[in-house]
């Protein structure tokens, strides 16, 4: 499925910082910019951030009859040649980081450095089970709140959940508009699709990471992504979920600034797997 060419759409995207160096930032299905309101001050007092909503996301609209990963990856592009940007270093998070691959993938020349983040080659069969219950409540016309209430415990580990505290986290937020319950199926239908493996060698330097307690992208998976890009490093956050720019967020900020600011062309050797 291939149904809109990015110069046909208006691409919202928020930008902090500056210097020559860029950071992109890819959310995941269902969100938007604000997934990365916690982390996009820390990131811009050394990059020029870029964060993006893609399509059918926040100030982004979908298009008729969807699209496809490939899609939103060319929209990343697109966006980077409006903003005069020839390479950058990306951060796709779950949804976001199908699109990273593709774009990697595609348009190797674009990229300096890869962050894949609570992300996988292909939907495993818990998530898939699981975001198909998720689309039939969509498909009867279910709210947001309602569909937030069911994901919301998923998305974190059971010890932030054991915290009183962090029981906020699970309440849906005053204010925010609801998505379109058709964009959410065109974004699910490409997140389905997707399978990593059929795609050619990514050849970026590549960061995989993702929290140890994540009941959609279990660590298994994160391996399976990293041994299948050469030379990619793994880092699993013990005790954190699915979100881990919630649960873990400085540390995700420390990973991702230590891995873009490493000299040379490429890291050397395997896969690596490491807690931190």
């Amino acid at each position: 499925m291939s149904a809109g060419k990015a110069a046909s759409l208006h691409i919202h995207r928020v930008i902090a910082g500056a210097g020559e160096r860029v950071l992109v930032l890819l959310h995941g299905l269902g969100g938007d910019v604000d997934f990365w309101s916690e982390v996009m001050s820390p990131f811009g007092e050394h990059l020029r951030v870029i964060a993006i909503d893609l399509r059918g996301s926040g100030g982004t609209s979908a298009t008729p009859g969807g699209h496809d990963i490939d899609d939103l990856a060319d929209d990343v592009c697109a966006v980077l040649d409006a903003e005069g940007v020839s390479r950058a270093s990306i951060v796709g998070f779950s949804m976001g980081g199908l699109v990273a691959q593709s774009l990697a993938a595609r348009h190797p020349g674009r990229l300096d450095r890869l962050v894949l983040a609570s992300t996988y080659l292909t939907i495993g069969a818990r998530a898939r089970l699981f975001l198909d219950g998720i689309e039939t409540l969509v498909r009867d016309g279910a709210t947001d709140r309602r569909i937030f209430e069911l994901v919301g415990p998923w998305l974190f580990s059971s010890e932030y959940l054991s915290e009183p505290r962090n029981l906020a986290a699970l309440e849906f937020p005053d204010g925010v508009e609801e998505q379109a319950g058709e964009a959410w199926l065109y974004q699910y239908a490409a997140n389905r699709a997707f399978d990593g493996r059929s795609l050619e060698t990514i050849t970026a330097p590549t960061l995989v990471l993702g929290g140890a307690d994540d009941a959609l992208v279990p660590t298994a998976d994160m391996r399976d992504l990293a041994d299948a890009i050469p030379g990619a490093r793994l880092v699993v956050l013990p005790d954190a979920g699915h979100l881990v720019n919630v649960e873990a967020p400085d540390t995700l900020v420390r990973e991702i600034l230590d891995f873009v600011s490493i000299p040379g062309p490429d890291l050397e050797g395997g896969a690596s797997y490491s807690d931190s």
